[in-house]
């Protein structure tokens, strides 16, 4: 039948036939959604999935057609649309996880299946190679992004790994006269590593890439509490997640030990306590791994300079995120 609206009825009177299935819209409220669920003659409850009796939304039917079974009973809601925003690098982006494994979309599949949350929308804007910098002007000036956090229930943050990697590709780069741009950079690099005087020619780079390692990490200082001040502005009564930096280097790395400091000091700055969000501990919780499977595939020396997590990185993230708790002061 055609759709009615305002007060109109919906079926037939006087002539013995049975709703059998329903459609149902909301009109002049973009901000919300209409839920439905019912019982089905010879069906029970619909929908259902493993037990579970869940809900349609905005127009999908409920019921059956052909099969001469009536709806016995309709329950509806209507709930304000909320949003789950990931903000960051390629981290959050879920750059080397399997397909929909990212812990951005782990994180949000579990808040899904808690009540309430059945109208939470993923709005996913993680962008590889982002830095803090970059990150900052993206909350303050992309209006996509803004509207996406007027409307957050929950924003998560990775951000920060970019301020090191990039000083690293092109301290690198340039000590052994490639161009980090190209295709080919990382076989070029495997190449320039195997010369005999590769060791040499990185020690004579170690200061400088010191120095440009600090100044990312400082910059990052600079940016890290304006994004969180950009975001709770916009999302005052959202729960902020903010991951903290794990260091993708091997402790037999010789580069461990120039990094390893850097990053506690940005780990420092994102675990301030009261500041009003929850610090997923990622550095710790790759710290204390135990397991044999690698959770990130991270070597320079061997040219593999892709320092994402693996899948099962990623799926550790995500337990951080479950784990996550406010910083008080003691």
């Amino acid at each position: 039948m055609a759709a009615v609206s305002d007060g109109e009825l919906a079926g037939t009177t006087g002539e013995s036939l049975q709703i059998e299935a329903i459609k149902i819209n909301l009109e002049g409220l973009d901000n919300y959604d209409v839920y439905y669920r019912g019982h089905i003659q010879n069906e029970g409850n619909q929908p259902s999935e493993n037990g579970q009796w869940l809900w349609v939304k905005n127009g999908e039917e409920l019921g059956s057609t052909g099969k001469g079974q009536r709806l016995e009973a309709i329950e509806i809601k209507i709930v304000e649309k909320s949003n789950d925003v990931a903000l960051g690098d390629s981290i959050a982006y879920g750059m080397s996880a399997d397909p929909g494994s990212g812990y951005v979309d782990l994180f949000y599949n579990n808040l899904t299946t808690i009540e309430g949350n059945e109208s939470l929308t993923l709005y996913n804007e993680g962008i590889p190679g982002i830095t803090s910098s970059e990150l900052l002007t993206q909350v303050q000036i992309n209006p996509e992004v803004m509207q996406e956090l007027a409307n957050a229930q929950v924003v998560t943050i990775s951000i920060g790994g970019n301020n090191l990697l990039q000083p690293l590709i092109t301290t690198m780069a340039g000590a052994f006269g490639l161009d980090p741009n190209a295709e080919t950079f990382a076989s070029d690099l495997v190449t320039a590593l195997q010369d005999p005087n590769a060791q040499a020619t990185i020690n004579a780079a170690l200061p400088q890439l010191q120095t440009n390692l600090i100044a990312g990490a400082t910059q990052f200082g600079t940016d890290f509490p304006q994004i969180i001040a950009a975001v709770r502005t916009m999302a005052p009564e959202a729960n902020i997640y903010v991951a903290t930096l794990y260091n993708p280097l091997s402790t037999t790395d010789p580069l461990y030990s120039v990094f390893e400091p850097i990053i506690e000091q940005m780990n420092a700055i994102i675990s301030t306590p009261n500041t009003g969000y929850l610090v997923a501990d990622v550095y710790s919780a790759f710290n204390s791994y135990e397991g044999t499977e690698a959770l990130v595939n991270f070597n320079w020396t061997m040219g593999q300079i892709d320092p994402h997590p693996t899948t099962l990185g990623h799926a550790l993230i995500y337990q951080t995120h479950l784990d996550a708790q406010l910083i008080m002061t003691e």
